[in-house]
């Protein structure tokens, strides 16, 4: 039996692609077919290698949100004093004042610009593995942060347990737990 090699090298090539009239394949015995299947199998593993790290490279890894205030000493008392950020980069020269806030895996920007302060009054999320240890430190440091609707810790219908705080702002930061 003879064995040729155009449908080893058309597993990596496009599909589309059309081998030119003017090319023959050489038929060939079953030793040389095995030795040459066996190094087509190797670069198949290869490529499915470099195919699977390849898709792995590229990820999105996290959000981090803009929070607008008019007064930027009120975004750094919510999140600073009371949630415990630290600031990693402040900018405060010029009119708008721009801080790079940090705690754990969270990341937030603190913008001061009156302008989109008035348009957006957001409301934040926030994860946490420990609610009870965020609820104590927001009580100790300053409770009347604590939102009028959600003071308390409760268990919510959805399965997670949470409680709020809002800002003279209007800012709203929702803590909650699975």
């Amino acid at each position: 039996m003879k064995y040729s090699l155009q449908p080893k090298i058309g597993t990596f090539l496009p599909s589309s692609f059309l081998f030119p009239d003017h090319i023959s394949f050489t038929p060939f015995d079953a030793t040389t077919a095995a030795g040459i299947n066996a190094n087509f199998d190797a670069l198949e593993r290869q490529k499915n290698v470099f195919i699977q790290k390849t898709a792995t490279i590229m990820s999105l890894i996290k959000v981090i949100p803009k929070i607008f205030y008019s007064d930027i000493s009120v975004g750094l008392k919510l999140f600073t004093e009371v949630l415990g950020f630290k600031v990693l980069y402040s900018e405060n020269e010029g009119s708008e004042p721009f801080y790079i806030i940090a705690r754990d895996a969270v990341t937030l920007y603190l913008i001061g610009s009156d302008e989109f302060a008035q348009r957006d009054r957001p409301e934040i999320r926030l994860e946490t593995d420990d609610i009870e240890g965020i609820y104590a430190e927001v009580r100790q440091r300053d409770p009347s942060l604590l939102h009028p609707n959600l003071p308390e810790i409760r268990l919510q219908p959805w399965g997670l347990k949470e409680f709020a705080m809002r800002d003279e702002s209007g800012v709203c930061v929702i803590i909650h737990q699975h």
